[in-house]
Parts: C-alpha cells; structure tokens; sequence
C-alpha cells in the first residue's frame, strides 16, 4: 500500500465514524414516559418512530429543544435541552453570588475597578479597600480569604495589606513594595476558624502606607473559601 492509499483510506475510515457519531438538533415531542423521549428531527415533518433514551439529571418538556447524539453502534440517546431564551446579562464587576460546591463549601470570588478608601496618608489605621457581606449558614465554619490590591506610595514606602474575618485577623500584614508613580500589585492571606454560622459576616481587604506619604489604592479584589467543619 503506497502512502496516498493509506491516506486516502484513513480519510474513509474517519468520514466513515463521523457519519455513524453525530450530533443533533429536534424537538421533544409530548412528555416523557419512563425515561423515554419521542423526538421530531428539525428537518423532518413527523416524529420519529420510536422514544428514546436520555441522560439523568433532566427532565424535557413538551416542543423543549433538544440536543441528540447518534451511537456509533446504533441508536440514539437524548443529551439534553437546548437554551432558547435569551440569557440574563452580567457585568464583570457585578457582584457574584456564592458558587455552592457541596452544602458544606462555599467559594467567592469578586472584586471592584476601585477602593471604598481610594487613597490615605493614615500609617497606624487601615482603611478599608473592600467590604463583603456573606449570610452563612448554621454551623460552625472556616473561613479562608486571599486578597489582591494595586497600590502606589508617594514616598515609594511599603504598603501593609491585610484581611479582617468576621473582625479577626489571625495573621500579621504583608509588606508590599511600591512606587511612587505606577501601581503595584500586593497579596495577602487570612484564615479564620470557629466562626458561627446562622448570620452575617463581614470580610474586609485593608491597607495603609508604612510611612508618611499618601498611599493610592485601586482594583481591589478577593478569593474566599469558606469550610463548614461543624
């Protein structure tokens, strides 16, 4: 077999598996029966001769568009509904609401283009950068919270950063160096345990300059991971 003949014979094979795995568009016919789907192809007129299969977790409703999959052994199986409304618009600086990975984790992740306290000439006081309001649930919770911010000094004197958990803070500032003309990035950490659930609690991102001078703060952000424990 020359080279041109293998090709041409993969080139076959591959249209060949293509044809019988593809993927489609139809519409659900009717309600579901035991798990079973009748669907009518877009390009067809009738419903197809028999119901089918589809995948846990979903539940069709009748003319609910549908995306199908043809096996390559035969027969065909239900993926799922299609989007046919038009989705609810966001903005990346909207607030985002808790990403639920199980009833015991919760995770955060926000942030804003500018600092509630945009500059300060404060070195003993911190001034708050972001403020985050979260309800959690009843329990006992752990509360881990990873903070970024730009800051500039005027003095180019090291900016203190730190996180304030339910009014805790565990861990020391972190010292970041500046400029006094272009804005730095810096990071900080906090952890916090045995927080009671059943309520509010307020995570705030804080910094200050180290000395005198007026520290400038913008594009505060944070990353919270919050662990029910009890």
């Amino acid at each position: 077999m020359t080279a041109g003949d293998f090709l041409r014979n993969l080139y076959t094979d591959m249209n060949a598996a293509e044809d019988r795995a593809k993927a489609f568009q139809a519409q659900a016919i009717g309600t579901q029966s035991a798990g079973l789907v009748t669907i009518q192809r877009v390009e067809s007129t009738l419903p197809d001769g028999e119901s089918y299969g589809r995948l846990t977790g979903f539940a069709t409703a009748d003319q609910d568009y549908v995306l199908c999959l043809e096996m390559r052994g035969g027969g065909t199986v239900v993926l799922g509904p299609l989007q046919n409304t038009t989705p609810t618009g966001y903005t990346l600086d909207a607030p985002l609401t808790a990403n639920v990975v199980s009833s015991d984790t919760l995770s955060y992740v926000v942030s804003a283009s500018a600092a509630v306290v945009a500059t300060t000439t404060a070195t003993a006081t911190y001034q708050n950068a972001y403020t985050l309001t979260i309800t959690l649930p009843a329990g006992t919770w752990t509360v881990n919270a990873l903070g970024w911010l730009s800051v500039m000094h005027s003095a180019a004197a090291n900016a203190n950063l730190w996180i304030t958990i339910n009014g805790s803070t565990v861990t020391t500032a972190r010292n970041t160096p500046t400029n006094a003309t272009t804005y730095q990035v810096g990071m900080c950490h906090q952890q916090v345990t045995g927080i009671a659930g059943g309520g509010n609690i307020d995570i705030v991102l804080q910094y200050k300059g180290s000395a005198a001078g007026t520290t400038s703060a913008t594009n505060p952000a944070l990353m919270l991971n919050l662990q029910r424990t009890a």
